[in-house]
């Protein structure tokens, strides 16, 4: 059995030699690492991160592991490799992690000083508990988390061949321009992640596939429901500013392919079935891009449809009606068309408009900047003036009090014979005070600066 749905899918989404080969890559460092850990014998830190690389490599596993094992685009040789690959995986971190836990925590070196109870290689459990409790909740939290991302893969990879079960059991077949019969998916989200990871081509499956996404998008229409699949490729912020524009979009583009499709097969009929269905949809859910209406865009498709079906089959009233439309929005379309000149006179205006005025801001904001750095360093320039003149003057007092000349305040902290430390603490207390004054006060200058920005 090979695809469920043969679609090819996008180079992101292939699983090949280059993703598999991680697993080799990480195996033959784990292997490396394993090597320099030498049974215990290496330094301790090479077990630890040949444990840690495994462990990482099993985290890594689970994270992917939904989409890994997502099946229903795989060819054989893809299931082939991921299973390859799985339990090369399985093997290899399992054998990695525990061999290198017990060299890491359980091994019993000379250098570690367990006591004379520790007799063989390995110590138990509950001595390292005993020995240090910190090292025994990792080695057991450790131990579980490895566990639960073991099973969590094994999880995945037991839904993924649920899932593909399921769609070649339920999933509806139809028959292609070809003769030929193709699975379609049953649900709009299945089919939705199918177009997210199918490579968008011009092949008779995709165009089907394409086709019953249109026919559910259609019956939500009509049950009043907005479903929709946000791709992966779009933000969630963007998605969520407007998820009703990107329903109407996703409905104009998936109805234009699958009406191309139809005509380019000449098959009138289900081209005509699926322009109806688009034209009942932008009577009521109309968007306008660019200029173009959802209406715009359904009577293109209508009028290049209808005009390859027999009068008889078609309704007067309503091709009148659609006619009236359809100048209305033509005409609309071709004075957006005619403004577009001046529109875009009017961007570039505001373009050259913002970037004047963002070259303006920028020399506004250097001048502001070197006008601040130029008070800051007068600021700084007065402080330390200030600062000097105090050291100096008590200097000064110092050398007359001292009957010495001191060069300077250091000196005058030294000290001489004839003169008590209470006049040295006095002098330093005086001295500090009014140095902090000055320190507030600059302090203080520096902040209006702040304030006046």
């Amino acid at each position: 059995m090979d695809q469920v749905f043969p679609l090819a899918k996008k180079n992101s989404e292939k699983f090949d030699s280059s993703r598999w080969g991680l697993t080799l890559v990480a195996l033959a460092v784990i292997g490396v690492l394993t090597w320099l850990g030498n049974g215990g014998q290496g330094s301790r830190w090479w077990s630890f991160f040949g444990c840690f690389l495994s462990w990482i490599a099993i985290v890594f596993k689970v994270v992917m592991a939904d989409e890994e094992w997502y099946l229903l685009l795989d060819t054989h040789k893809e299931r082939v490799l991921k299973w390859i690959s799985t339990l090369l995986g399985f093997v290899g971190y399992t054998l990695g992690f525990g061999y290198n836990l017990a060299y890491t925590a359980l091994y019993n070196r000379s250098h570690y000083d367990f006591g004379e109870e520790a007799e063989n290689a390995f110590i138990s459990l509950g001595l390292l508990f005993q020995r240090s409790p910190l090292e025994a909740i990792i080695f057991v939290g450790a131990s579980l988390i490895f566990a639960i991302c073991f099973l969590k893969v094994l999880r995945a990879i037991a839904k993924g061949y649920k899932d593909r079960r399921y769609q070649i059991k339920q999933a509806l077949l139809t028959v292609g321009p070809d003769g030929k019969k193709y699975r379609v998916p049953m649900g709009l989200d299945t089919a939705f992640e199918i177009l997210d990871k199918a490579e968008e081509d011009k092949s008779i499956p995709l165009r089907l596939v394409q086709e019953r996404v249109g026919d559910l998008m259609y019956e939500d229409f009509k049950a009043d429901r907005w479903n929709i699949h946000r791709p992966s490729e779009m933000e969630k912020e963007k998605y969520s500013a407007n998820p009703q524009a990107l329903w109407i979009h996703k409905v104009e583009e998936i109805y234009s392919k699958i009406i191309l499709f139809r005509l380019n097969h000449q098959q009138y009929d289900r081209a005509k079935r699926n322009v109806d269905r688009l034209m009942e949809i932008a009577k009521e859910r109309n968007w306008k891009y660019e200029g173009k209406t959802t209406l715009y865009k359904a009577l293109e498709l209508h009028r290049l449809v209808y005009a390859g079906i027999p009068d008889s089959e078609k309704d007067p009233a309503v091709e009148a009606e659609y006619e009236k439309i359809w100048q209305r929005e033509k005409a609309e379309y071709d004075a957006w068309v005619k403004a577009a000149p001046a529109r875009r006179a009017a961007a570039e205006k505001a373009m050259q408009e913002m970037k004047l005025e963002a070259e303006y801001q920028e020399a506004k904001r250097q001048i502001q900047e070197r006008e601040r750095a130029e008070k800051e360093a007068r600021l700084r320039r007065q402080y330390e003036a200030k600062t000097k003149e105090v050291d100096d003057w008590f200097n000064a007092i110092a050398s007359a009090q001292d009957g010495t000349v001191y060069s300077d305040w250091h000196d005058s902290r030294i000290p001489v014979d004839g003169v008590d430390a209470d006049t040295y603490r006095r002098r330093e207390f005086l001295r500090d005070e009014k140095k902090d004054q000055y320190r507030k006060e600059y302090e203080e200058a520096l902040r209006e600066l702040d304030d006046d920005e």
